[in-house]
């Protein structure tokens, strides 16, 4: 029989794989400031992975003790720089910056600052892995990808799109919360949620169109595209549709896609549905993109 002495030695000796392991994967490098972080990130050449809490904040707290120590999670953190922020205390400036509301609220940013993507509230370990790495993935491959291959893969994306049907009254309210992050400054998170009643008919063309707005402003061209598609497909009248083409033919002359555009605005000069405003701008775009080519004649 072994001792009641030795009992309480031989279950810690017993316990320590666990809490080795638990320690391990919960040893992620959060820098302690913006500054440390961005000088990390220029050093290595990794995206700044920042997660804005608070201190009465639950599912900030789940995250703590169910996400970060998972090893899968661990593992894809050591892709980016890590930074935690309370955005009541020492990360109240940058919360304001990037218009954080909810919380948790899980920003990457590049080096310079620019918005990567972003979600707001709690996520599944194994979720939240894969985003961790197909985040990586996808900016490394849109930096080095040409503008018609951009194109290319967008068009991949959109197509899987679903075809509207369903009821309008359930995604109603799902509508609402999508205008409330919208509101708020937070396109991705609008657009997560717009993306999952775009089957039911229910989202007007108006609201893909803010939505393709928003992101263009944020300098995220293929996501601004694929809204503009969407409010096409979306729209009701044939006036609303080609003031749709005609935003999509400007992302895309921004893509560097001179081709595609150029084939979507003569199509909207000759539109007996366009009315004359959207036409005289259809050819007013045209006009600049054939005044290079003029002057090159030269």
């Amino acid at each position: 029989m072994i001792s009641r002495i030795f009992m309480p030695a031989i279950l810690a000796l017993s316990l320590i794989p666990i809490c080795a392991t638990q320690a391990s994967a919960t040893q992620i490098p959060w820098q302690p400031n913006w500054n440390s972080a961005v000088t990390q990130g220029q050093r290595s050449h990794r995206l700044i992975l920042v997660d804005f809490y608070t201190d009465w904040c639950g599912w900030c707290k789940k995250m703590d003790a169910d996400v970060y120590p998972n090893p899968a999670v661990a593992r894809a953190m050591t892709q980016y720089v890590p930074l935690r922020l309370n955005a009541e205390q020492n990360g109240a400036a940058l919360a304001r910056r990037y218009k954080v509301h909810g919380y948790p609220t899980i920003m990457v940013l590049d080096d310079s600052g620019n918005v990567v993507d972003r979600f707001a509230g709690y996520m599944k370990p194994a979720d939240f892995a894969e985003w961790l790495g197909d985040t990586v993935h996808n900016h490394a491959a849109a930096s080095k990808e040409r503008p018609a291959t951009q194109m290319s893969r967008i068009h991949e994306t959109t197509k899987f799109i679903p075809s509207h049907q369903g009821d309008p009254i359930e995604a109603a309210p799902t509508l609402a919360l999508a205008q409330k992050y919208l509101d708020r400054g937070d396109v991705v998170g609008a657009g997560r949620i717009a993306v999952k009643v775009a089957h039911s008919g229910a989202i007007p063309a108006a609201f893909y169109g803010k939505l393709g707005d928003a992101a263009l402003q944020d300098k995220k061209l293929d996501a601004a595209w694929g809204w503009r598609q969407m409010e096409i497909k979306s729209a009701k009248s044939p006036d609303e549709k080609a003031s749709a083409q005609l935003q999509s033919a400007r992302v895309e002359l921004t893509l560097g896609s001179i081709t595609q555009a150029t084939a979507r605005l003569k199509s909207l000069t000759q539109s007996d549905s366009a009315s004359d405003t959207i036409k005289s701008q259809a050819q007013a775009l045209l006009d600049e993109i054939d005044a290079p080519a003029a002057k090159n004649v030269r």
